[in-house]
């Protein structure tokens, strides 16, 4: 069974785009991002990443960053 293994929520509400983008790790090397409006997901997409999983959610994390996104919380389930 997958197991949740760490998560990250970013909201980018600059410019009334009142958005949010979501990454949760898990421990098979999946990782599983959704984005929406700020009320609701509207899509959501999964990355096989396997060993590179932590890094490239890492990596969408940055990207993020560089569009306004700011970090709303973070857990790590480990």
């Amino acid at each position: 069974m997958r197991k949740l293994i760490a998560k990250v929520v970013m909201t980018n509400t600059k410019e009334s785009h009142n958005k949010v983008w979501c990454g949760e790790l898990y421990d098979d090397g999946l990782v599983l991002t959704k984005w929406g409006p700020i009320n609701g997901w509207e899509k959501s997409k999964p990355f096989k990443k396997g060993k590179n999983a932590q890094a490239f959610l890492i990596e969408k994390m940055m990207e993020k960053e560089k569009k306004g996104y700011e970090t709303i919380l973070t857990e790590n389930y480990q």
